[in-house]
């Protein structure tokens, strides 16, 4: 029995990726797979990240040789320290963590039906504290795909339905044989197949079941035979029953070399047959018992008979299970196509009959041999004559019997034969003769006459036949006692007329003469002459019976008929032409539209494909993909898909100041690569080597070629110049940069040969072999111009001058406490000291005294020199050494610190302790010179894991720590600006951390793809090393953009539009002075502009001490004045604050009042800092002023009185909102009254409340969130109670009201959109247009990838776009919330009101009224109008 993880435990990734156990859904030979949801760091806990499920498994295999268990830690090990069971446990963990690349094959083979792998790991970290403490465990485990829209394990289905049916069961096993199909074409065979390991979804009674599968642990390649090599000491990890004959004899020794086929897994679906119809798990005696017992048969009498099996299908149910569970995998079925066949058979046995004859009623069935031709066209002939037959009069036959067109393909023929047969009025039989036709012996004929009478029999001779033949006449007929001499042949002249036929066929049937009426004769000399017997007279000779009139009167109304009919023949004709041009314009509208569809079906997908390339680094693809539909379609004006304006806005860094060090992709080199290296100093070049052992360099200098790779490099070309690795073939292993733009390289048998290059020039510099080659695996080594140091196999340090090819010296290893390992080794600034870190603490080398000075000091693991006297040392203690433990892979626990070591005077200045950590954990150190107090000061930043330190370089003291969701591969310096640094990570994320006076810390870049390394280059760009190749970035920026750059002290905080009563609007950008080092938001003044001007209008500073805390601009008598209120920055000021009411033309001030200090405001008082709402009112002097706890007051400026306004309560407990109406004279106020939202008028002259524009809520409301929406002429109000209602009024006639119906939508915003047509309202989840005309939500828009965000909706009012601005941010440096951008999301309305996004703009700004998007960059804006899809295709180009 095997000891699951427990619900809730959290299993950690390398990298960071995070996953909560949320339940086992099965298990298997090599492990057992559990349910999980990803989680993220969210503050100090971990939280959902969505509702996806996705399926874990842990290596934890079952064996008969080695038992294993797990330990408290968590962790799997062998129950005896066995070094065969520990082997055995690495084994098993390889094969799962090759299923990656399995299931990658197969799925990229167009495979659908299997759940492929997406992350692997050999080890992770484990915590049963839900993330407050983790540590290591050796355990492999591989995440599956999302298993939403998966279902469950059949394992699960089965126990679950207690109701499944035979035909359920097949439906299962169908769907399972079509997946296995797909492995078996992408050329694998699973062995694993079991009911936990197959994924059903959907409903078994119908077409929407759906078989995946999973767990690929014991999956083996097919060679080009179809079989699998053999598998030797590999084991296989199939289950009890479901294991074919042949792996059990290959597991117990008996056929080693064998090599297994499809036949297995063939077998484990016919098992799997067996247990879903009987319940029973069987071994392999049991069931070479039950073939013996039932003769061969697995199913006995008894389970036929609880399962309700058809009699008619028992037998091929029984001939699947027997073939399938053959013993001899070449008496099985050898593909899954074959077994398919049978089991769609036996599905087809299973489904119950419906007959599709029931209810019909049939005027004739026609019967002919289906062996015969001829007989067949005269039958098709004749039932097409006698459906169209129309002659005025006599009504028509309705319909004719004939298999060919109304028996469906059917296990159940018969019975559809036997239903039409008693549903017909008439039989027509089309023989040959009346003596040695079987056909009047036919079945059909004996069930028809059961029923009815043999004159309701109708024949037809139909022969092609030469001379003439004789009739035999009734009265001369002889008696017969064989089959063939049932009859006499009819005796009828060649050339007479079917007029003159025998009026009756004689023949044998169930043992007695038939006299059967012979309709018509057609026999002829030729298939053709036959034919048209048939149509010039022979079928109306049928017709005449069935319709009840004589022949000869038949004929003759048929011939007025037709005359009638040539008469109308003419004008239907030039009827039908008039009908054909419309009908093909309306074709041709059809087949444009449907072009159109698919136009922009393939429009959509490319738009997809397009981001896709673009976050995986790839912008030139990008771009391709998002116009190619527009390019093949030669439509560059307008779009064929409204997402190709996102997708180009995005790819093309749309809107991007350039002024945010922010980074989008400029090219992509794919490959696989097995290693990268950048130059030094921020250099243009990287060094990629790929599997070839080819070296790929990679320029991001704009004044070279713009090719994607600058320069290949072969070994061959280094190969060629030395003679001695001519026939070398190991290729380019090895390459570290020297400085910024030369690079060694390392190639030849065990990396015997090195190479300087010279990236610029695009040469090989020289070469030199090296003494001892360096070590492979974990590299340790440092370049420094001309000097390379390296770590060598022998396990000391070498030290080469690489200009010279001389190696300088030798560092033993030796040390007094006996042999120690190198694990970091830096050259110092002078180049005259090597300082190494290893497992006994630090050493220091100089080089020109040839001297090695040995420290006492901890183990050392990381090293960097602060100056050329001091060395930066990340060292540990030992927590837990493997040797501790029984845990086969058990990893190294230290206790890290950070400490400098002073060389002159030979002593440790000073320690901190770190993080606890393990040894494969990612850690490194980096020297940084920021600026703080007006000079640059040493500072070390050092990492572990995810957590970043910043150390004082003179002290040692840990002064900060801020942390991320994923790990550190590597910290860069800012080569251009001292002041922050990038942190790269793992999940493909570079942030920017401003390393100044203070830490911060935003996203610079995420590139969709695992980051290995990366580099920052001068110049503002970037290469980056990923799992999917190497990646060029370019400062994000667009070069339409118009700059608007301010004073030096002046910071931009923010940009709105502002309106005046009379709907005239002004753009406002707000400035805060960074002089006053207050709070960075701060407003200190502003500058006004007319919308699509920027002629500033008025530009305006407040004093000392003081913040603008609201504007209004009024209009009096034909001029406008801007009414600023600016309040103290402290509490408790004699003077709080002021109104100044400024002339707009000039900028005069006219009035200048000062507020009343709280304490002279009496009983009613509030605080300045913290109202509401202010509205100036028509005379500039006063305002009403709502408060925090939903009081109003009137604040009469001029007089320094502030009154509380009773009446405007209007009794209720509190007012949520209020706003002037158009003609400036009343408010509108919204409080909560008894529980209940109202809404009223208040007349500001007269001091009363208007009665008669009163509206009250029904049910009670929210106060929290209830808030009103007015419309941009005041003609509608919307209401939201908070809770569920909303309510829309028209303010001309307050009675009349309607409810809006919002869909439960909830913590929402509303507005008036498109000149009052429409509302649009966001919630939670979605944005959505609701029509006033149609009452009903027209289109919507999901915002799940921004929810978590405040976001705040502003609209243009007379429609095309509107925005959700990211309001409200925060930083957390201890988790990653905040380093996002606060984004501007804009969106447009097509013509059609579908919502669609526009563009997403960091720090962006569209203003309600104005055609243009802006971009805040603290000292100023950048700005353009809206991009138009012509616009984007142009600049594209």
């Amino acid at each position: 029995m095997r000891d699951y993880l427990k619900e809730k435990t959290f299993i950690r990734f390398p990298g960071g990726e995070c996953y909560e156990i949320l339940g086992v859904i099965g298990e298997g030979g090599s492990g057992l797979i559990y349910s999980a949801g990803k989680v993220v760091r969210q503050g100090e806990d971990y939280v959902q990240e969505n509702s996806l499920r996705f399926a874990l498994k842990e290596c934890y295999p079952i064996s008969r040789q080695f038992n294993f268990l797990r330990m408290q830690s968590g962790e799997i090990v062998p129950e005896n320290e066995s070094e065969a069971a520990a082997n055995y446990l690495r084994c098993v963990a390889s094969m799962q963590l090759n299923e990656g690349q399995m299931t990658s094959e197969i799925y990229d083979s167009e495979a659908i039906r299997l759940i492929p792998i997406q992350r692997i790991a050999s080890s992770v970290e484990i915590s049963f504290d839900k993330g407050q403490h983790f540590h290591y465990v050796n355990n492999a485990f591989t995440v599956m795909a999302s298993m939403e829209n998966k279902g469950e394990s059949i394992a699960s289905w089965y126990q679950k339905n207690n109701r499944y049916t035979m035909e359920m069961i097949f439906r299962v096993i169908q769907e399972t044989l079509f997946a296995v199909r797909e492995v078996h074409l992408a050329g694998y065979l699973h062995l694993d197949l079991q009911e936990g390991n197959i994924f059903v979804t959907g409903q078994p009674t119908d077409e929407s079941l759906t078989c995946f599968l999973l767990d690929f642990g014991s999956a083996r390649k097919r060679l080009a035979d179809g079989l699998c090599a053999p598998v030797g000491d590999q084991p296989i990890f199939s289950s009890e029953g479901y294991r074919a004959p042949e792996i059990v004899e290959i597991m117990t020794g008996e056929t080693p070399d064998f090599r297994l086929g499809p036949e297995a897994d063939l077998y484990s679906i016919g098992y799997l047959l067996l247990y879903l119809l009987t319940g029973r798990r069987y071994s392999t005696r049991m069931l070479e018992d039950v073939r013996k017992s039932y003769d061969g048969h697995y199913l006995t009498r008894k389970n036929i008979q609880d399962m309700k099996c058809p009699p008619h299908a028992e037998e091929i149910i029984q001939r699947i299970l027997a073939k399938a569970l053959e013993t001899d995998p070449e008496k099985r079925y050898h593909t899954a196509e074959e077994m398919l066949k049978d089991v769609s058979a036996a599905l087809n046995a299973l489904r119950p009959y419906h007959s599709q004859i029931a209810g019909l009623k049939y005027d004739a069935y026609i019967l002919y041999r289906s062996d015969n031709i001829l007989h067949k066209q005269v039958a098709v002939s004749l039932q097409k004559l006698l459906e169209r037959f129309r002659t005025p009069g006599l009504k028509r036959i309705q319909r004719v019997f004939l298999d060919e067109t109304e028996l469906s393909a059917d296990y159940q023929a018969d019975k559809q034969v036997m239903d039409a047969l008693k549903a017909s009025r008439y039989l027509i039989i089309i023989g040959q003769d009346a003596s040695g036709d079987d056909i009047w012996q036919s079945k059909e004929v004996k069930f028809f006459l059961k029923t009815h009478k043999p004159s309701e029999v109708l024949t037809i001779l139909a022969a092609q036949k030469p001379g003439t033949s004789e009739t035999v006449k009734a009265s001369e007929r002889e008696g017969s006692s064989g089959a063939s001499e049932a009859a006499k042949a009819l005796e009828v002249p060649e050339t007479a007329s079917t007029a003159e036929v025998a009026e009756h066929t004689v023949v044998k049937v169930g043992g007695r003469d038939r006299n059967f009426p012979l309709a018509a004769d057609i026999r002829g000399a030729s298939e053709k002459e036959i034919l048209k017997k048939l149509k010039k007279d022979g079928f109306l000779r049928i017709a005449a019976p069935i319709l009840s009139v004589p022949y000869d009167g038949l004929v003759q109304r048929y011939r007025k008929y037709k005359r009638r009919k040539r008469l109308t023949t003419a004008a239907v004709c030039l009827s039908a032409a008039a009908i054909f041009t419309v009908y093909a314009l309306y074709q041709s509208y059809q087949i444009t539209l449907q072009e159109t569809i698919a136009r922009r079906n393939k429009a959509q997908n490319l738009c997809v494909q397009a981001m896709d390339q673009y976050d995986s680094g790839d912008k030139a693809a990008a771009v391709a993909s998002a116009l190619q539909i527009s390019e093949e379609a030669g439509e560059t004006e307008n779009y064929i898909a409204p997402e190709q304006v996102y997708t180009l806005n995005t790819v093309l860094d749309s809107y991007e100041s350039g002024q945010w060090i922010y980074f989008s992709p400029l090219q992509k080199i794919t490959g696989d690569f097995s290693g990268a290296a950048f130059s030094k100093d921020s250099g243009y070049y990287g060094y990629a080597i790929d599997q070839e052992g080819r070296l790929e360099v990679v320029s991001v200098d704009t004044t070279k070629e713009n090719d994607s790779v600058w320069w290949t490099l072969d070994a061959a070309d280094i190969q060629s110049e030395e003679k001695e690795l001519a026939d070398d073939r190991s290729g380019i292993t090895f390459a570290a940069a020297l400085d910024d733009h030369r690079a060694i390289i390392l190639t030849g048998e065990n990396e015997n040969y090195a190479a300087v290059i010279d990236a610029a020039d695009r040469k090989v510099v020289s070469g030199f072999y090296l003494e001892v080659p360096m070590v492979y695996g974990k590299r340790t080594y440092d370049c420094k111009e001309n000097m390379f140091v390296y770590r060598a196999s022998d396990f000391n340090i070498y030290v080469y001058d690489a200009a010279k090819g001389q190696q300088l010296v030798c560092i033993s290893s030796e040390m007094p406490d006996g042999e120690c390992h190198f694990s970091d080794v830096k050259i110092s600034h002078d180049g005259k000291k090597i300082a190494a870190g290893s497992d006994q603490g630090l050493m220091i080398y100089d080089i020109e005294k040839k001297q090695q000075l040995s420290t006492d000091m901890p183990p050392v693991e990381k090293v960097t020199w602060i100056d050329d006297t001091h060395v930066a040392c990340e060292q540990y203690q030992i927590v837990q050494d493997v040797m501790d433990s029984r845990d086969v892979w058990m990893r190294q626990k230290r206790q890290y610190a950070f400490s400098i070591y002073d060389v002159q005077g030979q002593k440790v200045l000073n320690t901190n302790e770190a993080n606890f950590g393990y040894d494969t954990d990612t850690i490194g150190m980096q020297m940084i010179y920021p600026e703080k107090s007006g000079e640059k000061v040493p500072e070390i930043l050092g990492w572990l894991r995810s957590d970043l330190y910043f150390i004082d370089g003179e002290t040692g003291n840990i002064e900060d720590m801020i942390s991320f969701q994923s790990d550190i591969v590597s910290v860069q310096r800012c080569s251009d600006n001292d002041s922050f640094v990038f942190a790269g990570l793992s999940d493909g994320t570079i942030v920017k951390v401003s390393v100044g006076e203070t830490i911060s810390k935003y996203q610079a870049y995420k590139v969709d793809n695992e980051l290995y390394d990366f580099s920052y280059v001068k110049g503002r760009k970037m290469l980056l090393f990923t799992e999917e190749g190497i990646v060029s970035c370019d400062l994000s920026e667009d070069s339409e953009m118009n700059q608007y750059v301010y004073e030096s002290n002046q910071r931009i905080c923010n940009i709105e539009e502002i309106q005046t009563l009379s709907g005239t609007a002004y753009r406002c950008v707000w400035t805060s002075d960074k002089n006053r080092n207050e709070y960075i938001w701060s407003k200190h003044g502003f500058n006004l502009y007319s919308l699509d001007s920027e002629e500033v209008l008025m530009q305006y500073t407040c004093g000392e001490g003081k913040e603008i805390h609201f504007i209004q601009i009024a209009e009096n008598e034909g001029k406008s004045y801007v009414c600023v209120l600016e309040l103290s920055n402290a509490y408790g000021d004699d003077i709080p604050g002021g109104l100044k009411v400024l002339s707009m033309q000039d900028g005069t001030e006219m009035a200048c009042y000062d507020l009343p200090a709280q304490a002279d405001m009496g009983e009613n008082t509030f605080r300045w800092q913290q109202i509401q709402k202010l509205v100036l009112l028509k005379n500039l002097t006063n305002a009403i002023v709502l408060d925090e706890e939903g009081q109003v007051y009137r604040e009469n400026f001029k007089d320094g009185t502030t009154e509380l306004l009773n009446a405007a309560q209007n009794g209720c407990s509190k007012i949520l909102d209020i706003s002037m109406d158009k003609t400036g004279t009343a408010l509108r106020l919204l409080g909560i009254k008894d529980g209940y939202l109202e809404l009223f008028k208040y007349d500001i002259e007269n001091n009363c409340v208007l009665a008669s524009e009163i509206w009250q809520s029904t049910e009670e409301a929210n106060g929290g969130n209830a808030f009103m929406a007015e419309s941009c002429d005041g003609s509608m109000i919307v209401v939201y109670d908070g809770d569920k209602q909303c309510t829309l009024i028209r303010t001309d006639h307050w009675g009349r009201q309607k409810e809006v119906d919002i869909d439960n939508a909830r913590n929402f915003q509303i507005c008036f959109f498109d000149e009052n047509r429409f509302l649009l309202g966001v919630d939670s989840q979605k944005v959505w247009l609701y029509d006033l005309e149609k009452e009903r939500v027209v289109s919507s828009y999901s915002i799940n990838d921004i929810k978590g965000y405040h976001l705040k909706l502003s609209a243009d009012q007379h429609g095309g776009y509107f925005t959700l601005k990211e309001d409200g941010l925060y930083e957390n440096l201890q988790t990653d919330e905040g380093i996002r951008r606060e984004q501007s999301h804009i969106y447009f309305v097509d013509d059609s009101h579908q919502i669609y996004p526009y563009a997403d703009v960091a720090y962006g700004y569209k203003l309600p009224d104005e055609d243009m998007v802006y971009q805040n960059y603290l000292t100023g804006y950048a700005g353009h109008s809206l991009y138009t899809f012509s616009d984007l295709y142009k600049k594209a180009q």
